[in-house]
Order: structure tokens, then C-alpha cells, then sequence
């Protein structure tokens, strides 16, 4: 079981780093870093997978520093889209997850790679591709779906992915020690 301190040690120094990105006054990053470890604490045991807690913590800084804004009467909109303090992978860079995409597209069957590819690379809509060949829309949607599934697959053998309730990628942790053999 994790504890506290161990979430602290890992974990303290960056989140007070971004803290103090987001928030003016360095006391004012101090109060939101103290009243972050105190929920940390008060709800660890809440947190089932340890793999989660890094996007877990971010959820809660988040949360804080909207609070914050909010309280003070100041705009949300200053924090921008990209509050990721954990490391220095970012998630919704999608230009640059899109080139790691494609080396996991070619290893589907060359019509699965083509259809998401189109689909969720090109950003062409699912009726323009069955229009295009000459298919019914619900067959072009099964097919998306099947190769969604397929690709999912191949991400889950090669990274551990954590994704929000829409299914946006908001955290993953690449295989330090090596893929396994199949990626």
C-alpha cells in the first residue's frame, strides 16, 4: 500500500514546480501545495491502482488552482489547456502522438491501418469514407470500431494508457525496461 510520504517523495517537487507556474504569489503555491497534501493524505486509500495516483494528484492540483482562481475572482482561462507537471511527456501534444501512432497502425492489417488512419489521423468523417467506398455507413462504423479495439490492444501490450471519462489520453508510462517482444 502507498503511503503519503512515498507519493510525496515522488511527487512533491514537481507539483510544487507547477504550482508555482500557475499561481502568482510563491505563499499562494505554498497554502495550495499544503491543502494538496493534506487531501493526498486524506484520500489515498481511495486510489485502487497505484499507477494512477500521478494523474490522480493532477486532477486534485487542478481542481486547487480553479478553486484558487475562483476564490480570488480571477479568470480559470489563465491556466491553459496543457497543466501536466509529472514529467515531461506531453499528452495532448496530438501532431507529435500521431507520429508515435503510425508505427502501431502499421502493425494492424493494412485496411484497419488505412481506415483509422483516415479517420482519426486525417480527421475524415466515417460518412465521407463509406460514401468513398461504396459502403454503408454502419459498416464503415463496425470497421472503425473493430480496428479502435485492435489498436487499443497493441497500445495496451507496449504502455500502460490511463484515459478520462471521454476517453482523451491523460496520463501513460512507457515501458522504461524495455517493450515487451511483441511491440
Amino acid at each position: 500500500m502507498l503511503t503519503t510520504q512515498q507519493v510525496w517523495t515522488d511527487y512533491g517537487a514537481r507539483l510544487e514546480k507547477f504550482l508555482r507556474s500557475k499561481v502568482s504569489r510563491p505563499e499562494d503555491a505554498e497554502d495550495l501545495l499544503q491543502d494538496i497534501l493534506v487531501k493526498t493524505h486524506a484520500n489515498l486509500h481511495r486510489v485502487k491502482d497505484t499507477a494512477s495516483v500521478k494523474a490522480w494528484l493532477m486532477q486534485i492540483a487542478r481542481r486547487s488552482i480553479v478553486d484558487y482562481y475562483r476564490s480570488s475572482g480571477r479568470n480559470t482561462d489563465e491556466l491553459g489547456d496543457q497543466a501536466t507537471w509529472w514529467d515531461d511527456h506531453d499528452v495532448h501534444n496530438e501532431p507529435g502522438l500521431a507520429a508515435c501512432v503510425r508505427p502501431f497502425l502499421r502493425a494492424l492489417d493494412d485496411e484497419s491501418a488505412v481506415l483509422l488512419e483516415a479517420v482519426e489521423l486525417d480527421g475524415r468523417s466515417q460518412k465521407e469514407i463509406a460514401d468513398d467506398l461504396g459502403v454503408s455507413y454502419s459498416t464503415v462504423k463496425s470497421r472503425v470500431q473493430r480496428a479502435r479495439a485492435e489498436l487499443k490492444k497493441a497500445f495496451h501490450r507496449c504502455c500502460r494508457i490511463e484515459v478520462d471519462g471521454r476517453g482523451k489520453v491523460i496520463d501513460f508510462d512507457p515501458w522504461y525496461d524495455g517493450p515487451p517482444k511483441d511491440c
